[in-house]
């Protein structure tokens, strides 16, 4: 067969595989994919389905995605009829890309892309418009994914390991420390450090010289784990694995506080044997793989995991959510929307952790929703005048004292509250030299 030929072959298996997976997506939605209480979960409400969709980060309601050679930005403040807003030019080839994860994350008005052999490319996004390509910091091989908080950015980068950056000063870079590791496959921001994935588990903290400290080794992993998902003090591990052992969905779970020091796998039914990326929302884990497509999973309770639901999409990559709006890139169907408030099927119970070691004045508190049953909207405050928004958050408590917290939970079917004090104790004397 001539290359003319596969091209038009290879168009024809695409198109087609957009018609089946619109008809029985369809058929999902007609019939219902959720428990009673729950028809239409999730509905569909909106698409932005004009080229493809890898990774995706959500600023307020910016949807920031690569989508084959491009940078681009879509607007979903109202979901039923999202707009592109602006677009650049990646430079790079498909040829760079072909068979490799682009890995985007947004901050301090820049975004940061992960681009194959082309390296860490820097986007100045403050005009979403016009997004301006501004610099780049090279990589001995594919950078795979970048994540970042405050002023470092982490890089993955393909047999090589982890990259450790400053960008406080954006568009600069300078690398600050390196992890030297073949093995790493993911790196996730937590309130205990960076966790790295890398056939174990290990935890980086800028208190210990960034220097790896092993949480789980790699003989207690099964070797196939790809991601991570933190959920409060729970750990999911995601793996793209086909083995017999795995007959339901590629999950473990891991306790980062307890004696659970061991993962474990979670035994589901009707959801992907092999798992892409996870976004964790009051006790469900909204799970994208290319089996199903999308799967949402209540895990309220980690010994009784079930599915909720699923929706058929050909090849769903990475997903955020947005207030009740659920938003996947896929590589065929680009952007697709959903409400999820539809899967509620009883108002929340507002619950939320305190994470990490007992709060100090002057130093970050972190703070995160338990909540059961499916909330959609989290309003918090704090106790000290502040307040804040979505289902976790870092404060800061300049004063030492007893701290009143309240998280309102909420969904479609009504709300709930939870309060709790807390007390700060007042930062440690520094030792005179």
């Amino acid at each position: 067969m001539d290359s003319r030929a596969t091209i038009e072959f290879n168009f024809l298996k695409i198109n087609n595989l957009r018609l089946i997976t619109a008809s029985v997506a369809m058929a999902v939605a007609v019939l219902g994919a959720g428990p009673a209480g729950a028809q239409y979960c999730p509905l569909k409400v909106g698409a932005w389905d004009e080229g493809p969709a890898s990774d995706l980060a959500l600023v307020g309601e910016l949807v920031y995605f690569t989508s084959g050679t491009m940078l681009r930005v879509v607007d979903i403040s109202r979901p039923e009829a999202p707009r592109l807003v602006g677009e650049a030019p990646l430079p790079v080839t498909e040829r760079q890309l072909l068979g490799r994860w682009i890995g985007l994350d947004v901050v301090q008005g820049h975004a940061l892309v992960a681009a194959g052999s082309a390296g860490l490319l820097v986007y100045d996004v403050s005009d979403p418009s016009r997004p301006r390509y501004v610099s780049s910091y090279a990589t001995p091989d594919h950078a795979l994914d970048v994540v970042s908080t405050g002023s470092r950015a982490f890089l993955t980068v393909a047999h090589d390991g982890l990259h450790i950056l400053d960008i406080s000063h954006l568009p600069a870079i300078e690398l600050v420390a390196e992890v030297q590791d073949p093995e790493i496959r993911a790196a996730v921001i937590s309130d205990e450090g960076v966790l790295l994935l890398d056939g174990g588990l290990e935890q980086l903290m800028p208190s210990r010289s960034w220097v790896p400290t092993t949480l789980v080794p790699q003989t207690e992993l099964d070797g196939l784990s790809t991601g991570l998902v933190v959920a409060g003090s729970r750990l999911f591990l995601l793996s793209q694995s086909d083995d017999a052992a795995w007959p339901d969905a590629a999950l473990q779970v891991l306790s980062l506080t307890g004696n659970e020091t061991s993962p474990r796998p979670l035994e589901l039914s009707g959801c992907n044997r092999s798992a892409r990326r996870a976004v964790y929302l009051s006790g469900h884990l909204f799970v994208t793989g290319w089996e199903r497509g999308l799967c949402i999973l209540d895990i309220s309770d980690a010994e009784t995991p079930g599915t909720v639901a699923s929706y058929v999409l050909p090849v769903a990559e990475s997903l955020a959510v947005h207030g009740r709006y659920l938003v996947v890139a896929d590589q065929l169907e680009g952007l697709q929307i959903f409400d999820i408030g539809t899967c509620a099927e009883q108002a929340p119970t507002a619950d939320f952790e305190v994470l990490g070691t007992g709060p100090v004045a002057g130093r970050p508190v972190h703070l995160a929703e338990a909540t059961s049953g499916l909330a959609t909207s989290f309003a918090w405050s704090l106790g000290d005048g502040g307040t804040a928004s979505g289902p976790g958050l870092v404060h800061v408590y300049d004063t030492p004292g007893r701290y009143l917290i309240r998280l309102i939970a909420s969904n479609p079917l009504g709300s709930d509250t939870k309060t709790r004090t807390i007390d700060v104790a007042p930062a440690p004397e520094r030792a005179e030299r």
